[in-house]
Parts: C-alpha cells; structure tokens; sequence
C-alpha cells in the first residue's frame, strides 16, 4: 500500500486475470486449384498437380515443400501488371505460401480441374469425338459411286449426275425419281430434291432405285454371284 505524504486518495489494482495454458498449434487448410501439370524449379512435373491428386490432401512442411509439390503460385499478367481477379489467378497457392512463413505445417486440397482450361482460345473449342467415329485418310481415299466389272474383276468409278430440280423429277410412290426422258440406259443419278438422297440408274428406258433390283438366291458357300453384271456401291472405297 501507498504511503501518503499528505492527505488523498491511495488507489491499489490487483491483477487477477486468469489464462488458459497454450495449446497445440492448429494446422490450416488451404483449399487450393492450380494449372494441371505444372513444372517445379526443378524442371520436374510437380507431383500435387497431376490430374491423379486432384481432390488429394496434402501435408506440406515448408515453402520449398510447397513450391516442389505444386509450383510456383501463377498470376495472370498483361504487359508486367498482375490482373487481379483473373479466375485463373492461383489464390489459393499463394495464400499457403504466406501461410508457411509463419507456421512449418499446412494442408492443401488441390482441386481436381485445371485453370489453364479457362484461357482463351483463338480456335474454338469441340466436344470429344463420339465413340465409333472412324477417320479416313482423305488424300488417299476416293469417294463417289463404284461399279464393280466381273469381266476386269475391279471398281470402276461411274459418273453420277444431280438431279436438284422439281421438274426434272417424277413422283412414283411418294419418292421423287428422275423423269424417264432424262438420260441413257447405264446412267447414274442422284435426286437431291428431297431427303434422304435416292440414286437411281437406267435400265430398259426406266430408272430404277439402287438396292431395288431382285436379287438371286445365293447357293455358293464362297458368295461367289455370276448372274451379278455389276454391284454399285456408295461407300468410301480406299
């Protein structure tokens, strides 16, 4: 207590604050989404942004930890200035770098999608390819209407001629076909008046739908037809 010289006021504080004992330290969690693929100081791909540990937690110990397993943070630039906002920015990746300058220890679920997807593109982008699709060498495929020769015992390409004229067709059962006035027996040709395309060849003065001919009974284990004078084909012949 205060010894006062001379009348007053003697005023004594007692601290009686009481505190809890410090705990263990908590180990954040850092959500995070970078570009897939991602190449460390190394050179070396950084093993937290392959597409397999997307979703994957990972404890990291340091910043050198952190930059070997995901790379450096990546911040879209123009002409040397960082566009803050750009959804391409890696956040995330460099909010655990700051993290680790002050503890030794941080969690970081990497999401599994790629940021470099959401840059621009001068091409435009296409859905993948449906399963079955089949590609053709073009420059050493031929295309057309084919006609097989049993006396030279190879295909033929045959001219076709388009018919996309109302009134160069006829309409027989509901399916537009050439007019018989129109072109020789042996011709080929293609109504395109109406889908799906029809083609047609002459035979005896009148056009017949390719596939419409009776076809012979086939006996032969080997398929081997003679009454066939020819077989046509609208298909892709490489």
């Amino acid at each position: 207590m205060a010894t006062l010289q001379s009348p007053g006021v003697s005023v004594t504080v007692i601290d009686e604050s009481i505190y809890a004992p410090s705990g263990s330290g908590t180990v954040p969690l850092i959500v995070t989404a970078t570009r897939q693929n991602k190449l460390n100081e190394q050179g070396e791909l950084a093993s937290g942004t392959l597409p397999e540990q997307g979703d994957s937690l990972t404890l990291v110990t340091s910043r050198n930890d952190l930059v070997s397993r995901f790379g450096k943070p990546q911040f879209k630039v123009n002409n040397g200035t960082v566009i803050h906002g750009d959804e391409t920015n890696e956040y995330g990746l460099h909010a655990a770098w700051r993290v680790l300058n002050q503890t030794n220890q941080a969690y970081i679920l990497n999401a599994n999608i790629d940021l470099e997807q959401l840059e621009p593109m001068i091409n435009e982008p296409t859905k993948p390819v449906a399963s079955g699709t089949h590609w053709f060498d073009i420059s050493r495929s031929n295309f057309g209407l084919f006609m097989y020769n049993t006396t030279t015992s190879a295909w033929e390409e045959a001219e076709v001629d388009i018919i996309n004229s109302m009134e160069s067709v006829q309409q027989v059962n509901g399916v537009a076909q050439p007019k018989d006035t129109i072109g020789v027996n042996g011709d080929f040709a293609a109504v395109t008046v109406q889908t799906p395309m029809v083609v047609y060849e002459k035979v005896g003065g009148t056009w017949i739908m390719l596939g419409a001919e009776p076809v012979p009974a086939v006996t032969s284990s080997s398929l081997h037809i003679p009454a066939f004078q020819h077989v046509v084909l609208m298909v892709l012949v490489p």
